[in-house]
This record gives structure tokens, C-alpha cells and sequence, in this order.
């Protein structure tokens, strides 16, 4: 496979959403076919939320950017004796996020999490999604980047999984290896402590 080509997009700050599931089974089944184009489809549909999620895990943007570039020729390299993936964002970010933590703890990286500006608007309307809604006011946004400062890096993760990336509790439990209950456990606490700061700033 020819060597992968930066994509420039991410400088944009603009995300391509991710297929749906059931799309992703059969687009996965003809990347292990060696189809280029459903590898290019992979690619192009997920690189800039790979690259972003890295950067909040760690915060070196060439480190991240080896780690996406590794993981994709590796995809290819191996697509033969890669297993059945339904959904393939979760399986993407649970390879990087392995990969990223590797290299981090092998050249003493801290991890990084505490940027809020890529959250990502959600659809549901309970008053915690408001506040994600909101964060084009750079009142919120400020005030939201600060009340992120304030949760442990775990519950940032989680935040940016559920928020940003928009993944289910399953998903991220694949991601993180924790259980569902406690991905739960980790975000209900993060979400009322983000609440709790911004009520005290003012910010509703």
C-alpha cells in the first residue's frame, strides 16, 4: 500500500462523521478483501477524530501523528488476520488509544486533556447537553474549559468520548476497558461536577 498521504483537513477543525454500524460491517469486509477504496473510506471518515482524540490523550501532535499514521499502515498491512468489526470508530479509537498511551509512557509523556474547544454539540436536550450545546458563547467556552480543568483526567476522557465523539457507554467501556456501569459512574460525576463550577461562575 502506498505510504498514507497527511490529510490537510484537520486544520480546518472541521470532523467527518463517522459510518453507521451497519455500513461499517460490510465497508470492513471489503478493506480485509483488499479493496483500496473501502481502505481510503476508513480513512478519510476517521482520521481527523483519531488525530484529535490523540491530541487530548497526549500532548504532542507528532507523537499522535506517527501513532495515526502506524496505525493505518499496520490496518493495512494486517487486514487479513484482522478480526469482524461492526463498528469501526470504537475499534480505531481503542487501537490508537493503545498506541498513543505506548509511546507516551515510553518517552515519559503526561497525558493531556484539558482542552474543551473541539466538544462537539449534542442533540439531546437535558441540562447537561445544554451546556454543550452553549459553548459557542466564549462566555461558556471559558467557563467551560475551566470547569473541565477541575476534573480528573479520567472523567475529561470520558467527557470527550461521550461528547465529542459521540460514542455510546458500550463503546467507550470497548475503548477505555472499563465496565459500562462505571464509564456511567465516571461521567455522571464528571457531568455534575461541570455543572456545579459553571453555576457557581454564573453560567447557565
Amino acid at each position: 500500500m502506498e505510504d498514507i498521504v497527511w490529510n490537510n483537513s484537520m486544520s480546518n477543525g472541521q470532523e467527518t462523521e463517522a459510518q453507521q454500524p451497519d455500513s461499517d460491517a460490510t465497508l470492513w469486509l471489503e478493506f480485509q478483501s483488499g479493496n483500496k477504496a473501502a481502505y481510503a473510506r476508513i480513512y478519510e471518515g476517521n482520521i481527523d477524530m483519531l488525530y484529535r482524540y490523540g491530541c487530548k490523550l497526549v500532548a504532542d501532535e507528532a507523537l499522535v501523528k506517527d501513532a495515526v499514521q502506524d496505525l493505518f499502515m499496520e490496518l493495512w498491512d494486517k487486514r487479513a488476520n484482522l478480526g469482524r468489526v461492526r463498528s469501526i470508530a470504537p475499534y480505531l479509537y481503542t487501537a490508537l488509544r493503545r498506541k498513543v498511551l505506548d509511546q507516551a509512557r515510553r518517552q515519559g509523556k503526561l497525558l493531556s486533556l484539558t482542552d474543551s474547544r473541539e466538544l462537539k454539540n449534542s442533540s439531546t436536550s437535558s441540562p447537561e447537553h445544554h451546556i454543550i450545546e452553549d459553548e459557542a458563547s466564549d462566555n461558556r467556552r471559558e467557563g467551560l474549559q475551566y470547569a473541565l480543568g477541575k476534573l480528573t483526567k479520567r472523567q475529561q476522557e470520558m467527557i470527550h468520548l461521550k461528547f465529542n465523539s459521540q460514542l455510546t457507554y458500550a463503546e467507550i467501556a470497548t475503548i477505555t476497558g472499563m465496565s459500562v456501569k462505571k464509564v456511567y459512574y465516571h461521567t455522571a460525576c464528571a457531568l455534575d461536577i461541570l455543572l456545579g463550577v459553571l453555576r457557581k461562575k454564573g453560567i447557565r
